[in-house]
């Protein structure tokens, strides 16, 4: 379910580890981003993908997940 927890932008895959659920943001939420790029209906309700926080989900809102990925965040 959407809760908070494993559901922040940029775990696009909604995986996490331990008792406290952390979520982990890693190389297989970018392939994902770019599968949901382009096949929009794979997108529910869950996905956090908006990380530019400007209102559209695109290819902008992936440079900055791979930013993120590579900076070790």
């Amino acid at each position: 379910a959407c809760n908070g927890l494993v559901n922040i932008l940029g775990n696009v895959n909604l995986d996490a580890h331990g008792e406290d659920y952390l979520p982990l943001i890693d190389v297989s939420d970018i392939l994902l981003f770019s599968d949901l790029l382009e096949n929009e209906e794979l997108i529910n309700d869950c996905h956090s993908l908006d990380l530019l926080e400007d209102g559209q989900i695109n290819q902008w809102d992936l440079i900055v997940l791979v930013d993120h990925v590579m900076a070790g965040n």
